[in-house]
């Protein structure tokens, strides 16, 4: 398996976020990037620039909508709503930092709701930027982690805070310590039924069952950043990635070590992937300023360096519809990296 990067566009300062979409309806994606520089800016995958729309503050988060469109949030809490064309069709102030999002339909009405996670709490919008409901929180919302078939969302906080909200039901909450920096909602022991796992600081993962009752937990060395499960050599493994750069692989049926590995640099991102579909899964790791590919013997199949420069956002998908993913990246300097097979 060979890689190539190739530089798409350079947006001047730090990259937030970014996401992919498709403008023209022509079947192949366009990049869309967020920045320090308060800017929103599209471009297609050779770099062409398509439109720039300028926000009030930093721009925090970016949602891919229907039809081309984007949702785009400041740090400042100004909404807006991006057409294909670069105009601005809607616009809501929440007078809060927004800080995370996931797309969901949690009122099972058939169309996606966008819930943005804030400080002092996650707002439920629809794609007009009507607020549909508002869950209140403690500090900011960080993590989200949602089952659709349920109509659940599971919401992590800073302040260590884990609140189930449903559109219909009582809210139930759980704390963890002092910040929740990431959730995964998996089958992880494969008996049928879900359960969450919360990883932040104090440094350990707990695993919940739906009823937010303990059922394991372990220590970590470091804060936890980043979780995933993983069909391993050695069976399921739940894999965690800390602040500190500890890699653990944990074997789900007996939650036991079958992999350590210290990288120096924090582990801010996993994600799994058949990158070459040939029916195996594939773990793509994100290690601040290194992106790594590995295999489930946890060989590296491919290790992409960027020197000095961190790793802002990754985000994994088929943007130049050849049925292979292919992964983008946005850097600390402003460059947008698309990473893709040679």
């Amino acid at each position: 398996m060979k890689f190539q990067a190739e530089r798409v566009a350079n947006v001047k300062k730090m990259v937030r976020d970014i996401c992919t979409t498709d403008l023209d309806r022509d079947g192949r994606h366009e990049v869309i990037v967020g920045s320090m520089d308060r800017t929103v800016r599209a471009y297609t995958l050779r770099g062409e620039h398509i439109y720039t729309v300028r926000m009030h503050d930093w721009v925090s988060v970016l949602v891919p909508l229907e039809d081309g469109r984007v949702l785009a949030a400041d740090r400042s809490g100004n909404v807006i709503v991006i057409s294909p064309e670069g105009t601005v069709e809607c616009m809501r102030e929440l007078n809060t930092h927004v800080y995370s999002s996931i797309k969901a339909d949690v009122d099972d009405d058939g169309e996606e709701e966008i819930l943005l996670g804030a400080n002092g709490a996650t707002f439920v919008l629809d794609a007009k930027l009507n607020i549909k409901a508002k869950v209140k929180g403690q500090g900011i919302a960080a993590a989200f982690a949602i089952d659709e078939e349920k109509g659940t969302v599971f919401i992590g906080h800073f302040g260590g805070l884990l609140k189930r909200w449903c559109w219909k039901g009582r809210e139930k909450k759980w704390y963890f310590g002092e910040s929740i920096y990431t959730l995964l909602l998996a089958d992880i022991d494969d008996d049928g039924s879900k359960e969450l796992v919360v990883g932040g600081r104090p440094p350990h993962v707990v695993v919940l069952d739906y009823e937010l009752r303990e059922v394991v937990s372990r220590g970590t060395k470091a804060s936890v950043l980043s979780l995933a499960v993983f069909e391993s050599a050695w069976g399921r493994s739940l894999l965690i990635g800390t602040r500190a750069g500890h890699f653990f692989a944990i074997r789900v049926r007996d939650f036991r070590e079958v992999f350590v590995r210290t990288l120096g640099q924090p582990i801010t991102q996993l994600i799994i992937e058949d990158v070459d579909r040939d029916g195996t899964q594939e773990l793509i790791m994100l290690n601040w300023t290194v992106l790594r590919i590995i295999d489930p013997r946890f060989a590296q199949v491919c290790k992409i360096e960027f020197g000095a420069e961190w790793i802002r956002r990754m985000r994994v998908c088929d943007v130049d519809a050849d049925a292979l993913p292919e992964i983008l990246l946005g850097l600390s300097n402003g460059d947008v990296y698309l990473i893709d097979q040679a």
